[in-house]
């Protein structure tokens, strides 16, 4: 399980760096386009996008937590490492 949420983890930071690129690529297309869009479709399509990048965010906290209890959870079962093997 650990394994698992690691891997959603590393998942969730790459989709929220692209996310990020996104948002800054919007930022330059709307600033590109030779006659512009309308100020409240840029400003629901920000948000929208805002949105979904805060909720990636928030997924990836929540799967760091729960890795983080993993984790905790496994090194109470084992005990330290020194003792392993006695």
């Amino acid at each position: 399980m650990l394994r698992h949420a690691c891997h959603v983890v590393e998942v969730e930071k790459v989709t929220i760096e692209t996310m990020e690129q996104l948002v800054s690529q919007q930022e330059r297309n709307f600033r590109l386009l030779p006659h512009g869009l309308t100020k409240t479709y840029q400003i629901q399509a920000k948000e929208y996008l805002a949105f979904q990048l805060q909720m990636m965010k928030s997924l990836k906290w929540r799967a760091q937590a729960t890795q983080e209890r993993l984790q905790g959870e496994i090194t109470l079962v084992n005990g330290p490492i020194s003792n392993w093997g006695h």
